[in-house]
């Protein structure tokens, strides 16, 4: 999607919370832990709550296979989504324009404010997933 979108990568949380000025994100997309750096600055929930209040129009997205339960808690109040590593290209594609039509929906300032606030969105049930993805196959019947 590099054609389509201007990408931009960070394994730095102050570079992350540090945006050049005049560029916008739509969309963030972390792990929970940032190679290479320790303390209370640097765990991901103090970093995606320091953007959802510097920024609460981006939509924040988890990726990861990080398997801490306490953080993981803690992180998934303050993302949109969560998705669990391994991902597929096209099922991280497919959130990231699903966030994109959500935000154009949404496309009224008092409205945008409010949901930029919201703490997380619902995931589909992982049952309703594997049947949609039964139902596409050729190999499955009823």
């Amino acid at each position: 999607m590099q054609d389509r979108w201007t990408l931009r990568f960070t394994a730095d949380p102050h570079v992350a919370l540090a945006l050049p000025a005049g560029e916008s994100v739509d969309v963030l997309i972390t792990e929970l832990v940032f190679p290479n750096h320790s303390g209370p600055d640097f765990l991901k929930p103090d970093f995606l709550k320091t953007v959802r209040e510097r920024y609460p129009r981006v939509v924040r997205i988890i990726l990861s296979g990080y398997a801490d339960r306490n953080i993981i808690v803690q992180s998934v109040d303050l993302a949109h989504q969560f998705l669990a590593k391994p991902c597929e290209d096209s099922q991280l594609t497919a959130t990231i324009r699903k966030s994109f039509l959500v935000k154009s929906l949404l496309d009224h300032e008092p409205l945008k404010q409010l949901v930029g606030r919201i703490h997380a969105l619902p995931s589909l049930p992982t049952h309703y997933l594997a049947l949609m993805k039964a139902l596409q196959s050729p190999d499955v019947t009823f």
